[in-house]
């Protein structure tokens, strides 16, 4: 008699799942599943990395010669091991202390989780427990390194416990806040795809985490996964509603290109730097590379939606915020500061130049456009 019930009861017909706002909900959480187990499990990575290409420290005493460690007596392992270099392998931890570290996170997930349902069910704000927890644990990651350098392991160990709490308050609002966007017939699709960043995470940490090893060492670990978690919130506030009737649905389209371009913005600055630190090639190589990107990807992108019909609104908007991001690589690596490169005595002036000509489309185009589209309003 349910079942027939329940068959009688109209269907509601959801819009098409491609370029819905609850697949962009979904996506999200996946990138929130994949950012809260990479900002946790790094420290595995971080552990290899500290240890990289030495072996004989872990058998050395402690108040040897040339030895700065230290000893804990209340958690009764060496706190840090510093050896008086200035490499990235600078510091040290006993097992005892890899150990512990490795599971405080476990202690704030495991105290967190009936809190974070509870506040969950009874005030419904997803946003802002998942946006709240994601900003302090990209905080703490990005302030790892002083804390393990200068704090030493139990307050080490203390944010740890504060990153585990952040994680549960990332991960436990994911389900609360689906079951508001999602119908019974796909529930199952968005929400496997949701906790599919914890099965990427899980594959994808250490290889990435290896890598950044090998070009910076073990402390860009932290301010790669902290920067990552930052960023999610950043966009977080513009992407991620409660409920479908909190949804301002037209005006986070005009805001997307401009808030992933400078998400860019802050991040090509320091990876140029970084390219051209490395002096693997001349500077003239890196900006023309840069330049090139930042230049052809976004034309690549204008000609696209160029072809689009208007109902493809949701695939032209996602190419205009790639091709309006893009640029930032022309900007902050290309042309915009290789005049310090060229002319360092004569920068005003040739930047004058430069705008000069470059802004002089912003009232040519207007024109030319008007004049070729004359049937369009």
């Amino acid at each position: 008699m349910t079942d027939k019930k329940e068959m009688d009861k109209p269907q509601i017909l959801a819009p098409s799942l491609f370029g819905s706002c609850r697949l962009t909900i979904t996506m999200m959480c996946l990138v929130a599943s994949f950012n809260s187990l990479l900002m946790t499990i790094n420290l595995g990575m971080v552990i290899v990395c500290m240890n990289k290409g030495d072996h004989s420290n872990s058998t050395s005493d402690p108040g040897t010669s040339g030895s700065n460690c230290t000893s804990d007596s209340e958690f009764q392992y060496q706190s840090a091991c510093g050896y008086n270099t200035t490499e990235e392998s600078d510091v040290r931890w006993d097992k005892n202390a890899q150990g512990m570290l490795l599971s405080a996170t476990y202690y704030g997930v495991v105290s967190m989780q009936l809190l974070t349902g509870w506040l969950c069910d009874k005030f419904g704000k997803m946003k802002a427990l998942m946006i709240g927890g994601s900003t302090v644990l990209g905080v703490v990651s990005v302030l790892s390194p002083l804390i393990i350098q200068y704090a030493g392991v139990p307050f080490f160990f203390a944010a740890r416990v504060v990153m585990g709490a952040c994680m549960c308050f990332m991960i436990s609002p994911v389900l609360p806040l689906l079951r508001r966007w999602t119908t019974s017939k796909e529930q199952g699709l968005l929400v496997g795809l949701a906790f599919a960043g914890v099965g990427l995470a899980n594959a994808a940490t250490y290889p990435m985490t290896g890598l950044i090893c090998e070009l910076s060492g073990w402390r860009s670990i932290f301010y790669f996964c902290g920067i990552c978690g930052i960023s999610w919130s950043v966009v977080a506030l513009f992407l991620i509603y409660d409920t479908p009737g909190r949804h301002p649905r037209n005006g986070i389209f005009s805001a997307m290109p401009s808030v992933v371009a400078l998400l860019l913005h802050l991040v090509i600055g320091p990876l140029f730097d970084c390219v051209r630190a490395k002096q693997i090639f001349t500077v003239t190589v890196v900006r023309k590379t840069f330049h090139v990107i930042g230049t052809l990807i976004p034309a690549i992108m204008m000609f696209i939606v160029s072809q689009l019909p208007p109902e493809k609104k949701y695939i032209i908007i996602g190419l205009i915020t790639i091709g309006y991001a893009m640029f930032e690589f022309a900007w902050m690596g290309g042309f915009s500061f290789a005049f310090m490169d060229m002319a360092p005595d004569y920068v005003g002036i040739i930047q004058g130049i430069n705008n000069t000509i470059g802004l002089m489309p912003g009232f040519i185009m207007p024109v030319v456009i008007s004049n070729m589209t004359p049937e369009r309003v």
